[in-house]
């Protein structure tokens, strides 16, 4: 638990104080609604919302998974059961309560479900692109099946003029399409013709206008909500 949470054995142990490992203030841990007889449904509810759930394989036991962000350098995932300790008449006499980090399986499962996220999206574009031959059609169709898929605010398509090599807006959809019209121009200096001339992704991770050095990324600054 040390190693966990960086609270010293000393400042828990002999005290009511075990709320400190996870929570800013006082509040029950499972063990303590264990001992105290409190599992009924309405402090099940209180304390955990539907994350409690009756353990499978210890009568009496509980369990969950739960993320705690102020832990590590981007949080902790948790598996907790906490058991009753009965005496030989059956009394509740005190509870065990185990920790388990499965924050590496959980990345991983996160992962999966991202990659499973995005070959759904790259099925729908392609499924879109090919199910019409109306071009502002597909067009739309793929835009919209990127934002539901993906999960994003924003998104646009962009065609190269051949004879002026500028692009030009297709379709735009989310907070950038109030700037970005369809036929809107945009010139080859631009992230646009950046990142066809590089045929590689671009990043930004801040787009705070005075850390861009491409209008483009600013215009979509721009368009962000302000509350």
């Amino acid at each position: 638990m040390e190693k966990l949470t960086n609270i010293q054995a000393f400042e828990v142990v002999g005290t009511n104080k075990q709320w400190m490992s996870f929570y800013s203030e006082e509040r029950p841990t499972m063990a303590d609604l264990i001992v105290d007889g409190d599992m009924e449904e309405k402090e099940i509810k209180k304390y955990y919302g539907d994350i409690l759930r009756k353990s499978a394989l210890i009568e009496g036991a509980y369990e969950t998974e739960t993320f705690w962000p102020e832990l590590g350098e981007s949080g902790k995932w948790f598996f907790t059961t906490a058991a009753p300790i009965k005496s030989p008449d059956g009394e509740i006499v005190g509870a065990i309560e185990n920790i388990l980090d499965i924050t590496a399986r959980k990345l991983l499962q996160q992962e999966r479900e991202k990659q499973v996220r995005q070959l759904k999206a790259l099925w729908a574009i392609s499924s879109a692109l090919s199910a019409s031959l109306d071009l502002e059609e597909s067009l739309q169709t793929a835009v919209k099946g990127i934002i539901a898929h993906l999960d994003i605010d924003s998104a646009g398509i962009y065609l190269k003029d051949e004879k002026t090599s500028d692009f030009r807006v297709a379709y735009s959809l989310g907070y950038t399409e109030p700037y970005f019209q369809a036929g809107s121009k945009v010139g080859p200096d631009g992230i646009i013709g950046e990142v066809s001339k590089k045929d590689e992704p671009m990043f930004f991770e801040d787009v705070t206008i005075s850390n861009t050095p491409y209008k483009a990324v600013s215009y979509t600054h721009l368009t962000l909500p302000t509350n």
